[in-house]
C-alpha cells in the first residue's frame, strides 16, 4: 500500500495521487492549513470586479469534491453535505473505505476525478488563468460568475468563484475537472495583475 500524502506534501503536489495515496482526512487537513481561515485576494484587469476576495469556508469542502453527487441518493443525504459533511470528514466517519460500499460505489466511481485532484486546487489559485463566465454560450447548468483554470495531465481544472451577496468576497462554487475546454472556449478572458495572500 502506498504512503499517505502529508498535507504539505499535496500543497505542492506535481502529480496525479492514486487513491490509497489520499486519505478524507489529510484532504480536509490541507484544506483547513492551506485554503481556510485565510483570504485570496485577486485584482484583475476588470473595470466591473476589479477586486475578488475568495474565502475558503468549511462548508464548502463537501461540495467542491462531489459529496452532493456521490450521496445524492441517499436518505440523509444532507448529513454529507455543508458543515455536517466537513465533520464526518474530521471526525472519521468517513473514509475513502466509504465510498467501498456498494450503494455509493459507482457515483463515486462518476466523481473520483474531483477527489484526486483537489490537492492542486491552492497551486491553482496561486497562478491561475481567470475567466468571466457566461454560461448562456454553453447552455449548462454550471452559473458561476468567474472560472479559475488550468490544465494538468491532459485534464482541466476549474474552479467556479461567486459573490456573497450584499459584500465584496467570494466564495468558491464548484470545482470539477474535465478533457476538453467546452467551458473555456468563447468565454471573455480577464488579466490577473496580481495575487495577495493573507491571513
Amino acid at each position: 500500500m502506498a504512503k499517505l500524502l502529508t498535507s504539505e506534501e499535496l500543497k505542492f503536489i506535481q502529480r496525479k495521487p492514486i487513491e490509497s495515496e489520499l486519505s478524507l482526512q489529510n484532504i480536509q487537513l490541507f484544506y483547513e492549513e492551506h485554503l481556510m481561515n485565510k483570504t485570496f485576494e485577486f485584482e484583475l484587469d476588470e473595470p466591473s470586479q476589479p477586486i475578488i476576495n475568495l474565502i475558503f469556508e468549511e462548508d464548502n469542502l463537501c461540495h467542491l469534491i462531489g459529496f452532493q453527487h456521490i450521496f445524492e441518493a441517499e436518505q440523509n443525504a444532507t448529513d454529507y453535505q455543508g458543515y455536517l459533511g466537513y465533520k464526518k470528514i474530521k471526525e472519521c466517519e468517513l473514509t475513502m473505505n466509504t465510498f467501498k460500499e456498494p450503494r455509493i460505489k459507482a457515483k463515486y466511481k462518476e466523481n473520483r476525478e474531483r477527489i484526486l485532484y483537489f490537492p492542486f486546487l491552492y497551486q491553482l489559485i496561486k497562478n491561475p488563468t481567470v475567466i468571466l463566465f457566461s454560461p448562456e454560450k454553453l447552455k449548462t447548468k454550471i452559473s458561476t460568475e468567474f472560472i479559475f483554470y488550468n490544465s494538468l495531465n491532459n485534464r482541466y481544472l476549474h474552479l467556479g468563484l461567486d459573490k456573497h451577496e450584499g459584500t465584496n468576497s467570494y466564495f468558491p462554487r464548484t470545482f470539477f475537472v474535465r478533457k476538453n475546454t467546452d467551458f473555456i472556449d468563447n468565454q471573455t478572458p480577464v488579466k490577473v495583475l496580481q495575487i495577495l495572500e493573507t491571513v
